[in-house]
């Protein structure tokens, strides 16, 4: 099984990004712009963080904003390996996006699955050629909780999206937690895992969860 790249979300503090430096995760997802998110950044904070060094830490914007202009300005001058979309931007404004970040950075599209439906199922190839790298599949329960619900995608329902995109662009992303990050990943053979609240005691990141994630992942990688 080739590696599974491991993301956390919400990361808000300098201990935070030290903590998944120091446990080999691949991504730090820092939010913006996201009016209902416990961990949304202003400027300022976004850019002292993406600035502090890591060893192999990246960072990913995380934003539900819709405006691709209002994005690319808030990111000027920042390190970010990624941005990941959240929300129902159509492919026309992915592709305004995509024209004015640098060709390193990727972008991650958010599709959005409620019960056996995904949301944006016949956009994807439209995505794809408006220039997102990878896809984020995740659980959607509300207009106000467009991520971050902790309920997994059943897996008959990630069986055909992984197949309609390719396993290789592919993050999972809700219910997704230590106890069964192994199995999803030598299941589905994705690119990787996106995860929040399942590493978090008392809303604060667990040194101890993330460790977890870190190992089952190994001990799949190992199996598999």
């Amino acid at each position: 099984m080739n590696r599974i790249q491991l993301k956390v979300c919400g990361v808000a503090t300098e201990a935070d990004l030290r903590v998944l430096d120091d446990a080999l995760v691949d991504y730090a997802g820092l939010w913006f712009h996201m009016p209902r998110g416990t961990y949304s950044l202003d400027r300022p904070r976004f850019l002292e963080l993406c600035s502090q060094p890591r060893s192999r830490l990246a960072c990913v914007a995380v934003t539900t904003h819709s405006d691709p202009e209002a994005i690319a300005s808030f990111l000027r001058g920042s390190r970010v390996a990624a941005v990941q979309l959240h929300g129902f931007l159509l492919p026309g404004a992915l592709r305004r996006l995509r024209r004015s970040l640098a060709e390193d950075v990727e972008l991650f599209k958010v599709l959005h699955v409620k019960d056996d439906e995904c949301f944006e199922s016949s956009l994807i190839r439209a995505y794809a050629d408006s220039g997102a790298d990878a896809f984020v599949l995740d659980r959607y329960v509300s207009s106000d909780r467009l991520g971050s619900t902790g309920q997994r995608i059943p897996n008959q329902v990630l069986e055909s999206l992984v197949a309609a995109i390719g396993c290789k662009r592919v993050f999972v992303a809700g219910g997704v937690s230590p106890e069964n990050v192994g199995e999803i990943a030598s299941r589905f053979g994705i690119r990787g895992v996106d995860l929040d609240s399942s590493v978090r005691r008392a809303g604060q990141l667990d040194q101890a969860r993330v460790r977890a994630l870190v190992g089952a992942v190994s001990i799949a990688r190992a199996r598999g």
